[in-house]
């Protein structure tokens, strides 16, 4: 790393660690429809009972949660909109004890999710197990934990009872610091002193070789009443994969002047090439808010996209952002493969946001022909035509929002590819 060589002078110590970490948490054999069957067989449950069946289930799931998170001295606070900051009400209420470890708020809201249910199959006309996407109650557990410290457990209410676990990396270091005796001091997400440098090091090394999902077993156990059931039956509880993982790397200067002078040099030398580009601003004005450009230096290629700020415990507004940053690099990329030429020159390549393209080609100008055809080449790339094809024989009446969600695209960039290939869909309504 050059600017830690360079300024060696300057700099108390580097710490490389995980930021946020979300993990996902499944039992698998529920998420199977003939396995799901299975447990539902196994347990004495007809399928003309299921519905009754899995409301008792959710029922007696939503009391247990109720009566933990009483015994923990929390009341949990219905949430009419599941955009709501929880993270921020949760804080507010952990400010007023900050000592208090354990459960330090509790919220519930209705949202969508995935669930496993029992429908009637028009063709053979019987009923049958099948996965569906639904609403149902979800609660946010969120914890001062002695060995994670702040996060957050999401449990969904109905079968298969998916959760979400939320870890901030540094917030799980400082807990490993304290067991170790290391003296440091944190500043919101950060540490802005550590006595000893390379301790910390070997410890934050030291994370992936822990294993961390017992603690989570453990947890979940104490929130999911029917995982006895679940084990005796199907003979396994959770399966825990990793979802989202930031790493990142922290360095820490003597003094704040000198990170000051440093900070502003690198930023103006970064953003210089910008100053140049007479364009941009104008073209921002035309064509919405800049999301994305390719930089091209004699030396390297560089594809920068915007980081738009994201509530984590939303779902509908992760996945949105997760579909435009994919299409902004797609794009991006289409821009390396087909306009090298205009790269090599020092052309400077933007993705702006709600940009307007000219249906009609010869009324484009240059810059629209060249973002008309990344677009097209990005939909290639996101939405093969064989694989799109492919999925399109299997469904009996294909669905613009099924279709999206199975190629992790927005619905416009689905409908746009569908209708550029001459295909034929269903539009939800």
């Amino acid at each position: 790393m050059n600017i830690i060589e360079h300024y060696s002078d300057k700099i108390n110590g580097v710490l490389s660690t995980f930021d946020r970490i979300i993990i996902n948490g499944y039992i698998l054999s529920l998420q199977n429809p003939r396995q799901f069957l299975f447990y539902l067989i196994s347990n004495s449950v007809k399928l003309l009972d299921f519905h009754s069946f899995a409301k008792q289930q959710t029922d007696s799931l939503c009391l247990h949660i109720d009566s933990y998170a009483n015994d923990c001295g929390v009341d949990i606070t219905y949430l009419s909109s599941p955009k709501t900051n929880k993270d921020e009400l949760a804080r507010a209420a952990f400010d007023k004890d900050p000592s208090r470890t354990g459960l330090i708020a509790a919220f519930s809201s209705v949202e969508l999710c995935r669930t496993m249910t029992v429908v009637s199959n028009h063709q053979t006309l019987k009923l049958e197990t099948a996965s569906r996407q639904t609403k149902c109650k979800h609660y946010y557990l969120y914890y001062n934990d002695v060995e994670f410290g702040w996060m957050f457990i999401k449990i969904q209410t109905w079968f298969s009872y998916n959760v979400q676990i939320y870890i901030n990396g540094r917030e799980y270091l400082s807990k490993l610091f304290d067991k170790n005796n290391i003296n440091y001091q944190m500043y919101h997400n950060s540490f802005s002193f550590i006595d000893d440098f390379d301790k910390a090091q070997k410890i934050a090394n030291d994370i992936l070789n822990k294993k961390i999902s017992s603690s989570f077993d453990g947890m979940i156990k104490k929130i999911n009443v029917h995982l006895p059931v679940i084990e005796q039956t199907m003979g396994h509880s959770y399966y825990w994969c990793l979802d989202q993982c930031e790493f990142a790397t922290d360095i820490n200067f003597k003094k704040r002047e000198d990170l000051s002078i440093i900070y502003k040099k690198l930023v103006e030398d970064d953003l210089s090439f910008l100053e140049n580009a007479s364009h941009v601003q104008e073209n921002i004005k035309k064509y919405g808010e800049l999301c994305g450009l390719v930089l091209a230096t004699k030396e390297d290629l560089n594809i920068f996209y915007k980081k738009y700020p994201i509530d984590l415990t939303n779902d509908l507004e992760v996945k949105s952002v997760r579909n435009r940053t994919r299409f902004t690099l797609a794009h991006e990329l289409a821009h390396c493969v087909l306009h090298a030429e205009h790269l090599e020159k020092g052309y400077l390549e933007f993705r702006f946001e709600n940009k307007k393209i000219n249906k009609d080609f010869r009324k484009r100008n240059e810059y629209e022909n060249l973002e008309y055809s990344a677009n097209i080449y990005a939909g290639q790339l996101l939405v093969p035509e064989h694989k799109l094809k492919e999925v399109l024989n299997k469904l009996i009446m294909p669905s613009l929002k099924s279709l999206s969600e199975l190629f992790t695209v927005s619905s416009n960039v689905m409908r746009a590819r569908l209708d550029y290939l001459g295909l034929e869909y269903v539009v939800d309504v």
